[in-house]
């Protein structure tokens, strides 16, 4: 008697693991390919949000800061003369601090104009010049806020 032996379900196991290999390697190939474009545009598009929500953060901050100081019967320790220097010296530290934790970024208030009443004890415009940078973009604008003492 001969031994006859059928080799052929070895060679389509064989086959069937080549190919999925070879598949495996295309879709990490594929998916790392992605994952980089995705990432690299990601990051242009991410300095320029975190930019207006920046901008957003500086108007309502400015904006309360001169309600609090407007307003002299709940808020006596807040003066019209401080208020451009405390925004202009100690707030670019607090803004720095805060989004110096999301990336390497450069927060400053360059110039600050206070415009006050005729008395000269309510603030009623402020003009902000504002300058926010990133590795992939520096944004420079001017915040105008107006009719604080209202």
């Amino acid at each position: 008697m001969t031994e006859h032996t059928d080799n052929r379900g070895q060679l389509i196991l064989a086959g069937a693991v080549v190919f999925s290999l070879v598949l495996i390697g295309i879709v990490v190939v594929f998916s790392t390919t992605l994952f980089t474009a995705n990432m690299a545009s990601s990051s242009a598009n991410a300095g320029v949000s975190d930019a207006g929500a920046l901008e957003s953060d500086v108007e309502q901050t400015i904006h309360e800061y001169a309600d609090r100081v407007n307003d002299d019967e709940e808020y006596e320790e807040y003066d019209v003369d401080g208020f451009a220097d405390d925004i202009e010296d100690e707030y670019p530290e607090l803004l720095a601090e805060r989004y110096a934790e999301s990336g390497p970024t450069i927060v400053d208030i360059v110039d600050v104009n206070v415009e006050t009443g005729s008395e000269g004890e309510e603030i009623e415009s402020v003009t902000v010049d504002l300058v926010y940078e990133t590795r992939s973009t520096t944004v420079d604008r001017e915040i105008e806020l107006e009719d604080l003492n209202e």
